[in-house]
This record gives structure tokens, sequence and C-alpha cells, in this order.
């Protein structure tokens, strides 16, 4: 697996649902996907913290940092791959061919500029360290077994009655669960749901990046770093993608997975930042597809619950809502990171149309009982603003931005406040 990495950042402007005399909550209230330095890639909501318009900070992946310019340092030397082979051989106990590869490599790797020393040399000593415990485990079991054999011919006469062992207790409830310290886990079981604590913490894939074999899974009603909250292999390539690639997929799919996690994005606390784990060209070589997408701190510091939400907290028609306005506010969420890229700007006004227009459509076909009216004068301040968002599919420069601003100012969102409040949600 790679170094985490975490998606892009946002341009100056208000998301919807977010009065101008007042710091306008975002679907991602103050998150962004990005990393512990400068955000990048797209994907940050207008109004963000630590930057013009917030940001979705890019994040770290398994191995080295890969992606925009930006997303961290540049790519280190390549991993050898009989090094990193004799390192897992030794791990299997497949010694003789761990201690072979392990020779191997270490000479390879001081002819080339290939990294892999440590792991070459670390598989040779455990090879060795095997080999000589076999030595000298193997004659005393055959010691041990004649012993036995000795033993057993004693007469049933000679031998003093003794009471059967007592069963060991049943563990009590919550014996297995991770204590205060944690559990061990590698990276490949972490499921969705789970807490951990990365090793070093999050800070430490700023500088040097790691090539995670494992994490300490906690409790999620006690301080964490992380949480996970999605999942996904990634299909449709032979050989690896590039690190840009997978950036570039884990922006996109893992930010679909946050509603369905949280529920109310607009509830989510404003220091929880969306990361995700992504292969890395030597472990893609041994089959790692997987992309796992997890809340983190940029700051380095902790969450102190969790933040999966149970759908039997929000009624029906809350849920619905939510579902139905979540692909506007990811639409909003791929504003482009430049001012120079006019093709790219108003390509990103045409899809608000799209999405605006098919959001009108799915509140349309609901019978609202709680909020009808409201929903009504919601669509109405869609239809308004579409007048501005496709002035800007098609405006450059200063007019593109006032079309923009014209376009946030006519969405209603005052009307969605309120539908918010009556359905028990957050208002950011």
């Amino acid at each position: 697996m790679s170094t985490p990495s975490q998606p892009g950042g946002h341009q100056d402007g208000g998301p919807p649902g977010h009065p101008a005399s007042q710091p306008p909550p975002p679907p991602y209230p103050g998150a962004g996907y990005g990393s512990p330095h400068p955000p990048t890639g797209p994907g940050t909501p207008p109004g963000g913290p630590g930057q013009a318009g917030g940001g979705y900070p890019g994040g770290p992946g398994y191995g080295p940092p890969g992606g925009p310019p930006g997303w961290g340092p540049p790519p280190k030397a390549p991993m050898n791959t009989l090094a990193v082979t004799a390192f897992v051989l030794s791990l299997v106990l497949l010694f003789p061919a761990a201690l072979v590869l392990g020779i191997i490599a270490l000479g390879r790797v001081g002819t080339s500029r290939e990294r892999g020393k440590g792991l070459a040399i670390t598989a040779i000593c455990l090879a060795s360290a095997q080999i000589v415990a076999l030595a000298v485990l193997v004659p005393l079991a055959l010691d041990d077994s004649d012993d036995t054999k000795a033993e057993s011919q004693e007469t049933s006469e000679d031998r003093v009655d003794e009471e059967p062992p007592e069963p060991p207790d049943d563990p009590e409830p919550g014996d297995d669960e991770p204590g205060d310290e944690g559990v061990d886990t590698i990276v490949f079981d972490l499921r969705v749901g789970d807490c951990f604590d990365p090793p070093g913490g999050l800070g430490a894939y700023e500088e040097e990046g790691a090539l995670e074999q494992s994490v300490s899974v906690v409790p999620c009603d006690q301080p964490h770093e992380a949480e996970v909250y999605g999942q996904f292999d990634v299909t449709g390539y032979g050989a690896f993608p590039g690190s840009e690639e997978l950036a570039g997929l884990a922006d996109q799919e893992c930010r679909a997975l946050v509603q369905p996690y949280v529920l109310d994005t607009w509830a989510l606390p404003i220091e929880a930042q969306p990361y995700y784990y992504h292969p890395e060209a030597t472990s893609w070589r041994i089959g790692d597809r997987e992309i796992l997408c997890f809340f983190g701190r940029v700051d380095g510091g902790t969450l102190d619950e969790a933040l999966r939400r149970d759908p039997a907290e929000l009624d029906e028609e809350a849920l619905t809502y939510l579902e139905l306005t979540m692909p506007l506010e990811l639409a909003f969420l791929d504003e482009p990171l430049t001012d120079d890229d006019t093709s790219a700007l108003q390509a990103w006004a045409g899809s608000l149309v799209d999405a605006i227009d098919a959001e009108m459509a799915a509140l349309s076909a609901v019978e609202w009982s709680l909020v009808g009216g409201e929903i009504e004068s919601l669509l109405a301040a869609r239809e308004s603003s579409l007048s501005s968002w496709n002035a800007a599919t098609e405006a450059e420069g200063d007019d593109f931005w006032m079309a923009v601003d014209d376009g946030y100012a006519t969405m209603g969102i005052d009307v969605e406040l309120n539908i918010r409040q009556a359905l028990g949600l957050s208002l950011g």
C-alpha cells in the first residue's frame, strides 16, 4: 500500500446554503481533501478554513505521495522487488527462499538506485535465525518424544488418580476488544467503521511517507486519529496506473462515500478531513487493489467520538432530503483550483447546471409532508439561479465570477436552512 493521500482544494466563494453575512456552512463544513501541507486537487468547498475558500486537502496513501503539484515531495527511488519478496517470505517462515533472494537483492541494491537494502538485510537475518532455531529445536523435540514413549510404558496401577483439570473460565464479554493501547492490525484487515491510530501519526507522512504494515485499532468512543468510512477496489487497469491517477480516482470515489456514512455532511466536525490509502507500485505488483477512505485531522489531533451516524436517528423524510441534495453539494466541491483555466471553470459551471436540474426533478417527485411549502420555495430559488449559472458557462474573467456570485446568492440559502431546521438536521 502507499502513503495516505487527501483530495484537493477550492476557490473563494460560498457553497449553497450559506448566507453572505456569516461563514457559509459548506457540505463538508470546513473540511477538504488535502494534506498537512497546502491543499490541492478538485473538491474543496468554498469558505473552508486555512485558505481562501477552504479545501479538501490532498492526503496520504500507502507509499510515496503522488498526484498533482503540491501533493508532497517527489517520488522516492523505486523499491527493489526481490528485497520486498525476500522480506515477505521471511515473515511466512519460507526461510530457504528468503535467504537466497535476500542475498541476491542485497547485491543488486548495492549496484543500483533502487531502495530495499534494509528489507534485504532483515530478510537475511530472519531466515538465518530461523535456520538456527530449527537446528536447535528438532533435536530437542526428538529427545522429548523418546521421554514420552518411556513414560507411556508405566502400568495403570503405578499411576496416581488425578482429578481432571477444570475447564478455563469463559472469557468475559469484551475481553478480546482493544484496550487503551489498541490492537495491532495489518492495514489490509481494516474495515469500514474501524477507528485506528497510524504509527507515528498522520503528521509523519508529510515528511517521509510510510510503507504501512499495520495500525493500532482502538474503540471509536475513545480518542483516535482516524476512522474508516469507505472502501473500494480499483478495477480496469492492467499495469500500475500511477499515483496521480489513483489519487484522482480516490478523490472522486471517497468523496461520494462520505454522506452515506455520516448521513448529514453539515454535521461533520470542522476538524475532520477525508484521507485515503491507495496502492503504490510495489504493492500493486503483489495484488494490492484496495483504496481505503478514512477521516483524520491535519493538525495531528484526535477525534473524540465515532463520526458514523445511525439512520434510525433521523426520520424517513430527512434521510430522503439528504440523499437527494447530496449530488449538487458534491458538484460544488469540484470547482477548479485555478483562475486561469477558463474552459475548466466554464465546464464546472455547466456541471452545476446539470446538477441543479437533476436535484429539482428529484425533489419534485417526492411528496413532502413536513416541508412541502419550503420545498416549493427552494425549487423556485434553484430555478432562478439557473440563469446565472448558465451565463457562467460562457463568461470569462470578472464576468465569470460575477455570474458565480449571483448564482450562489439566488439559490435559496435561507429556504434551505429553514428546511434543515424543520427536519431536525444540522445548520452547519
